[in-house]
């Protein structure tokens, strides 16, 4: 039996987020369309 998946976890970045929501130096994990991404902000 197939298992159906949807998008990988987390806010679709595609979409867009606020820049306050990762801090300097912080990551957040989300996806853009079915592929994981992993955000991350430096400086």
């Amino acid at each position: 039996m197939a298992e159906q998946q949807g998008p990988p976890p987390g806010p679709d970045l595609a979409a867009g987020i606020a820049a306050a929501d990762v801090t300097d130096g912080g990551m957040i994990a989300g996806h853009v369309g079915e592929e994981a991404v992993l955000l991350a902000r430096r400086g």
